[in-house]
């Protein structure tokens, strides 16, 4: 291994809709150090409060566990970070890229966007916003929804739809469920630069 544990920064950014709160981690090589503005940085996207369970997962989250890393921010709302239960906004996200862009070790062209359930549709609405569209490498959308009425149906009745299938009780699946389930598993959806640019693409991107 050439890397250590990241150094962990906690950041205040302005937006136009308040202020925000951003963890940065950014991994430290034991020898040398990268090349200004070469290495990919990725923004992670919740969209609505955190447990103190997931925060600790998402901290330690590592999209590239390679001998450079994966520079990460997860940028919040204050008040969600406060524990109020409001909607993220797409500013906060387009905010994040802006802060990443200038850091030193951060590659402009390779800054992409990890969006959670509905922390996915928020990103996907950031990453189309003009100041950033263009330079957004890309975005992946884990799990997000369609509509927001789609997902107030899902947190008011506690239920999700599976393959068309609506599914009463949000449960955690048990290793038969996930045996049963392995023939249609489907890789999050990935939309690059390319392939919003109306070229033929998909698959898993590369950061």
């Amino acid at each position: 291994m050439v890397t250590t544990e990241p150094t962990h920064q906690q950041l205040g950014l302005d937006s136009p809709h308040g202020p925000i709160v951003a963890d940065l981690l950014l991994p430290i090589r034991r020898f040398g150090a990268p090349s200004p503005h070469s290495q990919p940085a990725v923004i992670l996207a919740m969209g609505v409060k955190t447990s103190e369970r997931d925060r600790l997962i998402l901290l330690s989250f590592a999209p590239d566990p390679g001998p450079t890393g994966v520079r990460r921010a997860w940028p919040r709302r204050e008040a969600l970070d406060a524990g109020v239960s409001l909607p993220e906004e797409p500013g906060t996200f387009v905010a994040g890229v802006r802060y990443l862009e200038g850091v030193d070790q951060v590659d402009k062209e390779r800054i992409s966007v990890l969006g959670f359930s509905v922390g996915a549709s928020i990103a996907l609405v950031a990453a189309s916003d003009p100041s950033i569209a263009e330079r957004v490498h890309a975005v992946i959308f884990f799990g997000g929804y369609y509509d927001i009425l789609s997902f107030l149906v899902s947190l008011a009745t506690q239920s999700i739809v599976v393959d068309g299938q609506g599914s009463p009780g949000i449960r955690m699946m048990t290793r038969q469920d996930t045996s049963a389930r392995s023939s249609r598993t489907r890789w999050p959806t990935t939309c690059s630069r390319s392939s919003r640019r109306g070229h033929a693409g998909g698959g898993r991107a590369h950061l």
